[in-house]
């Protein structure tokens, strides 16, 4: 269990936008979610413990530049499907 982020737990993208859009992607790495939701897992709708994520969230919103909260937040899950 990760109670910081590493350079591993989020990817800050290298691609044009605006001045004020900035963007931010996370990975599983890190957090404190425990299995089977393991690592940083920031949904509140999939029966993870509600302190993992909130605390999983409040990791996200130290990682963030200004330390504010996340204007937007889309999830998109990726993963070997069989």
């Amino acid at each position: 269990m990760t109670t910081t982020l590493s350079s591993e737990s989020v990817i800050v993208p290298d691609w044009p936008a605006p001045r004020a859009v900035r963007s931010l992607l996370t990975t599983r790495i890190g957090g404190v979610s425990r299995p089977p939701y393991a690592g940083f897992n920031l949904g509140d709708h999939v029966g993870d413990d509600r302190s993992a994520v909130a605390a999983n969230r409040a990791l996200l919103r130290g990682a963030l530049a200004d330390g504010g909260d996340p204007r937007r937040v889309d999830l998109e899950h990726q993963g070997a499907h069989r």
